[in-house]
């Protein structure tokens, strides 16, 4: 079919109209005739462009003048792009995906805001230097009241894929190529901008209409995913085989089952939704949220079906990690911020630990039970593999307060559709456990092994469970003195700044604290040698560590961690005939510690600034005396090397 948008001979005069429109030539009275005569454009046009045509020539614009080029001041382009800049960064890569997919060359790419302003363009070497490159620019409006009948400014309009061919263009001027232009969507369908392809292939069109459908398809389902990365994201399609391809819808709904965005694809699938403040799960499908959840969790595509009893495959989406839903081993049960679910049998409770024989340590440990007493919950903070879960479980030993311990490694997360969960083992009682996380059958103390990976949901997490121990313990029988306890552990890597005053860190987290008890590293504490003689007769029983072994291994500082010296111990006991370790063999094992390294004057008499200045120095050392490639492997800049090393020509 000839969809060239001419006039034709609807009224009297017209066919004159028509051939002077073809010819370029168009007298105001004739442009009269064809705003006032029905049917004054050719009916072969789609709708969309009929319309716009039919509006250009009742606002009085003259198809063969040369339309007004308005273009943004550069404060309001700024502006502007600033308010799409997010949906941009996913639209560069689709757009230069774009330029590479058409076929042929002198295309253009383009994309621009909701209001049909260009805010970027990519251009092939032969685009870049021709006369529409110059005037498809960033900043120039595309509006149909401005620029007439054109794909960007319709599709903006219309909030759908536009396709105008050659002289479908108002402007004759714009004859000589082909637009197609696709809108990008919200989880709320709002529309945040438009792509746009420009080619003088006028015969494959349909063919870029295809790529760009594709694109905007991929950048709007990139902005749902990121919009709902909290919520659990199904994907929907009524084949299954089609789940895992660009045609599937995506569902996002919140732990309650409430409907938080769709996308378009689930929007044509399912239609249109209640008209209610909130959507439910059961308000699309048959099933119930919950039924339903426990079969997509498992990972398997699942057959439900919709309000018109038609089948609809959904799957999960993965959008943060594995979703596993494993059932535990023995000994281990999932536990939830909110509930028990799985039945299991606990594990005998260990010896009870005693009192670190470290002054400042026992201190500190003594604090915490203190506060654990009073309802308080406790944070244990130091260097991974420092001994903190060590620490965590003697604080629970001495605080007599109750017989069993949980601890919840955050470590093991996996994502449901109800809340993060947590692997733990439970220690202590052998009953086995179901209901609400802590309607257990007896009081416990939960250990939050390693809280700092649950990322920016800790927070909120420790105040559930903070609140959740004093009811529970405001709850208990009168005369019942055993209580609930929350200890948290908190990691940090090596190499970070340690905490001088650990009790006013992380102000955001001050009012869930009672106390935080920071565990010094290994080589810092005053019992270390007591520690390494205390492992050494566990590994090799008889050999003596001498004095100056300890020094020498105390001497690495941040980085020897409980099982660095059990490795240590374990390879210098494995000389034959060994009666004791000396600080030759340490040496020999560690060849780069060369001779005893002080802290520098301002350090000394401080433990935890000599420690990380013996840190620094011993990198150094490692190093060869470069400073830079030191300052590079401690993460930290070569001026604060420079403090604790004094500046010097570097080798």
């Amino acid at each position: 079919m000839n969809r060239s948008p001419i006039l034709f001979a609807a009224a009297p005069g017209l066919a004159d109209c028509a051939r002077k429109r073809r010819e370029g030539r168009m007298s105001q009275e004739v442009l009269a005739l064809a705003r006032t005569a029905p049917g004054a454009v050719d009916p072969g046009m789609a709708d969309t462009i009929s319309a716009s045509w039919k509006a250009c020539l009742g606002r009085g614009m003259d198809p063969h003048a040369s339309p007004e080029r308005t273009s943004l001041s550069a404060q309001d382009f700024l502006l502007r792009k600033q308010m799409v800049e997010r949906v941009l960064l996913l639209a560069r890569p689709e757009m230069e995906l774009l330029s590479s997919q058409i076929a042929g060359s002198n295309n253009l790419i383009a994309f621009g805001d909701p209001t049909g302003t260009l805010i970027d363009v990519i251009a092939d070497t032969e685009c870049a230097a021709s006369e529409v490159r110059a005037v498809i620019t960033p900043g120039s409006v595309w509006d149909e009241t401005i620029r007439g009948t054109n794909a960007l400014g319709l599709s903006a309009k219309h909030k759908k894929l536009v396709t105008v061919i050659g002289s479908e263009h108002f402007f004759r001027e714009n004859s000589g190529i082909g637009c197609t232009a696709a809108p990008i969507f919200d989880s709320a369908n709002n529309i945040l901008g438009v792509l746009n392809v420009t080619s003088p292939l006028l015969d494959r069109q349909y063919y870029c209409a295809t790529l760009v459908n594709i694109a905007v398809n991929n950048i709007s389902n990139r902005l749902f995913v990121e919009d709902h990365r909290n919520d659990l994201i199904i994907l929907c399609h009524s084949r299954r085989e089609y789940l895992d391809t660009q045609s599937a819808g995506m569902l996002a709904f919140d732990a309650d089952g409430r409907l938080t965005g769709r996308n378009m694809m689930a929007q044509r699938l399912l239609g249109a939704l209640p008209k209610r403040d909130e959507v439910h799960f059961s308000d699309l499908f048959l099933q119930d949220f919950g039924g339903a959840m426990d079969q997509i969790g498992l990972g398997d595509t699942v057959v439900l079906r919709d309000r018109t009893n038609s089948a609809i495959a959904v799957k999960l989406r993965l959008t943060r990690g594995r979703y596993l839903q494993l059932p535990p081993r023995t000994g281990e049960a999932i536990i939830g911020v909110d509930a028990v679910r799985v039945p299991r049998r606990t594990d005998r409770e260990p010896e009870g630990f005693g009192q670190p024989e470290d002054e400042l340590l026992r201190q500190r440990a003594r604090m915490s039970v203190d506060a654990l007493r009073l309802g308080m919950p406790v944070r244990v903070l130091g260097l991974s593999g420092h001994g903190l879960s060590r620490v965590a479980e003697t604080i629970h030993a001495l605080s007599g307060l109750n017989p069993r311990r949980v601890v919840v490694d955050c470590g093991a997360i996996v994502e449901t559709h109800l809340s993060s969960t947590l692997k733990a083992r439970v220690h202590g009682s052998g009953a086995a456990v179901a209901g609400e996380f802590l309607d257990l059958a007896e009081p416990s103390t939960l250990i939050i092994d390693g809280i700092e990976k649950v990322g920016s949901r800790s927070k909120s997490i420790l105040e559930t469970l903070a609140d959740q121990v004093r009811e529970m313990n405001g709850a208990r029988d009168a005369g019942d003195e055993r209580m609930w306890a929350l200890i948290a552990i908190e990691n940090r890597k090596p190499g970070a700044e340690e905490i001088l005053c650990p009790n006013l860190a992380h102000e955001s987290m001050n009012d869930i604290w009672g106390y935080t008890c920071e565990v010094m590293p290994l080589a810092a504490r005053a019992d270390f040698d007591r520690i390494a003689v205390r492992m050494l007769a566990d590994i090799a029983p008889g050999i003596r560590l001498s004095d100056d072994a300890a020094e020498r291994m105390r001497g690495l500082g941040g980085r020897l961690t409980f099982y660095l010296l059990r490795r240590l111990l374990f390879q210098l006991t494995r000389v034959p005939d060994a009666q004791a370790i000396r600080d030759e063999d340490v040496l020999r094992l560690l060849p780069w510690i060369t001779s005893r390294i002080e802290p520098c004057a301002h350090c000394a008499g401080h433990p935890v600034k000599t420690l990380k200045c013996l840190e620094i120095q011993k990198a150094v050392a490692e190093c060869g005396g470069n400073i830079s490639i030191a300052a590079r492997r401690l993460n930290m800049s070569r001026t604060t090397v420079y403090k604790h090393i004094g500046p010097g020509p570097e080798p």
